[in-house]
């Protein structure tokens, strides 16, 4: 009986994965979820500060770390530690500005820098 239950539970959560029912992690528990929250609120930052609409701000995450993760050497614990750092530029009446957010864990800006 017990190996009837067994394989019938294995059978289940095979059928599971492979309809990609599987639990998955929250977006804000993913590298990607942590990019785009800090981007975010790093974007919402320029646009209060510079008085900005969003279309005339891009954030993109600092070149190095982009490249550290992409080579998996900062995990999701290494951003929840240390947070990330984006780089921004916004247009204003013809004139561009430009700068960095760093970002906590959480995806909070904790500086910015023209």
């Amino acid at each position: 009986m017990k190996k009837r239950v067994s394989s019938t539970i294995t059978a289940f959560v095979l059928f599971t994965l492979s309809l990609g029912l599987a639990p998955q992690a929250s977006l804000a528990e993913t590298i990607k979820g942590m990019i785009q929250k800090g981007g975010a609120n790093c974007k919402m930052k320029v646009v209060e500060q510079f008085d900005v609409p969003m279309s005339d701000v891009s954030v993109s995450l600092g070149e190095t770390l982009q490249n550290s993760i992409n080579e998996g050497e900062t995990t999701l614990k290494d951003i929840q530690r240390g947070g990330l750092s984006f780089n921004w530029e916004a247009t204003k009446d013809g004139k561009k500005f430009s700068g960095y957010c760093d970002t906590d864990g959480k995806g909070k800006v904790t500086e910015f820098k023209q």
